[in-house]
């Protein structure tokens, strides 16, 4: 009889792709831990981003001083993933990047034909270009075509894989490589999801505000109107959030709205006389707020207007 073929759990069946494709869809490492964007708890800095995006909207210009204060202390999304570096294959290394970095090599998964890159035996090495692009930093991942496929040099990092998941217990004692940090370029090799049982898994996202205080996230931003709250509101009691509308990563909110009890449903249909504040300063097809009804009427000129800068 023949023997039958053990199944390699790093390929990737159409599946493995989909669950990957959702995941990277949803969600200088200073920052300060944001509990709505992480666990769906209150966030007196959220809160104030929302109002500040409020007032915004009442001025009717395309950036006002509410817009700049609210995109400096906005939630900004952070991704940890275990690599090792050439210069020393047998140490296991965190590396913090932006989101659209991990979107780059995700889509090279799923659109490029790269496969596996994390697979331990026919994987490929990463290649990390920095240039800047309307004053701003960006990373650029691609393989490196001239290794081809690559098996670790050494398999036993893989006993040693971070658990990504306690990202904010390991900062506190194990050294984190932040791709800013490069001058023109890098490459690494990166490894599979620290979980056996899920290795196509193999980053952690986590969102924080910068240039902010610990204080902050229970006081909100210093001078800034926020919406108040009743008297009944319990800053320990889950947050609920309403109706979607993404501004730069963060969601809008009706000042009526804003509670820690749920409030009532509501049916909004934005337009163009009445648009929501993150008109025409965020869009993104991929995301699912972006694709909220309450916008279906305005989609298309928020797209071109955001595609003007």
């Amino acid at each position: 009889m023949p023997k039958k073929s053990k199944k390699d759990i790093y390929d990737l069946s159409e599946n493995d792709l989909k669950i990957m494709h959702n995941r990277v869809s949803q969600k200088s490492f200073s920052g300060v831990y944001c509990p709505r964007r992480n666990d769906n708890k209150f966030c007196a800095v959220c809160r104030d981003v929302a109002a500040l995006w409020n007032k915004h909207n009442e001025t009717g210009l395309e950036t006002s001083e509410y817009s700049k204060k609210a995109k400096t202390y906005k939630a900004g999304a952070s991704v940890f993933m275990n690599v090792i570096f050439p210069d020393n294959p047998s140490e296991v290394r965190i590396l913090q990047c932006g989101i659209k970095m991990l979107q780059g090599i995700t889509n090279g998964i799923f659109y490029q034909d790269w496969g596996p890159v994390y697979h331990p035996e026919k994987g490929m090495t990463i290649k990390v270009l920095k240039s800047v692009d309307s004053g701003f930093n960006t990373y650029t991942p691609s393989p490196d075509i001239s290794k081809g496929k690559r098996a670790l040099e050494d398999s036993s990092v893989l006993d040693n894989l971070f658990d990504l998941s306690t990202i904010d217990a390991l900062r506190e004692t194990v050294e984190i490589f932040n791709i800013s940090s490069i001058e023109k370029s890098i490459a690494f090799d990166i490894l599979p999801g620290w979980d056996t049982s899920d290795p196509h898994n193999f980053w952690q996202t986590q969102y924080y505000h910068y240039n902010i205080s610990e204080e902050a996230i229970k006081d909100g931003i210093p001078s800034t109107p926020h919406i108040e709250e009743t008297e009944e509101s319990d800053e320990d009691a889950p947050f609920n959030q309403p109706p979607k509308q993404k501004m730069e990563d963060d969601i809008q909110f009706e000042e009526e709205e804003y509670e820690t009890k749920k409030p009532e449903e509501k049916t909004k249909k934005y337009t163009l006389e009445n648009p929501p504040g993150c008109f025409g300063q965020y869009f993104d097809k991929t995301d699912d707020d972006c694709n909220d009804a309450s916008c279906n009427d305005i989609r298309t000129a928020c797209a071109k207007r955001t595609a003007k800068g």
